[in-house]
């Protein structure tokens, strides 16, 4: 595709996942790159929130604010320029450093915990 913005539903199907209903629909507003940066910039907000209750060492939320410092950088200039390639790599760095990926050796060494809430427990042990 040519075109650097249009209409997205893979965009509009991330953004609900992290922000909710509210991006229902808007798969058509990715024409616009002010509101392409704007939806973006509300996710990045989202997921520093989040990071920041994670607990972790030090390390760890140095690394991932810096990315989220570089991507928040980048989509700030994104109408100015095409830096797609900047922020796809600056996602991905991000999902290696919340994944336990460090130190550029292609090595976990940060192993991730996942678990479910006391209520989600409940609903995937009862029958439908």
């Amino acid at each position: 595709m040519s075109q650097r913005f249009y209409y997205n539903l893979e965009l509009e199907s991330a953004l609900r996942n992290l922000l909710g209903q509210k991006y229902y629909g808007t798969a058509s507003g990715f024409f616009q790159p002010k509101y392409v940066q704007k939806a973006m910039l509300q996710a990045t907000k989202r997921i520093r929130k989040t990071i920041g209750k994670i607990k972790a060492d030090q390390r760890f939320h140095d690394i991932a604010n810096a990315e989220l410092d570089i991507l928040e950088h980048e989509l700030n200039n994104m109408t100015a320029g095409n830096n797609d390639w900047k922020i796809i790599a600056h996602l991905l760095s991000l999902v290696s450093t919340l994944l336990g990926y460090d130190w550029t050796e292609g090595k976990q060494y940060r192993k991730p915990r996942y678990y479910q809430t006391p209520t989600q427990k409940k609903m995937s042990l009862t029958k439908p």
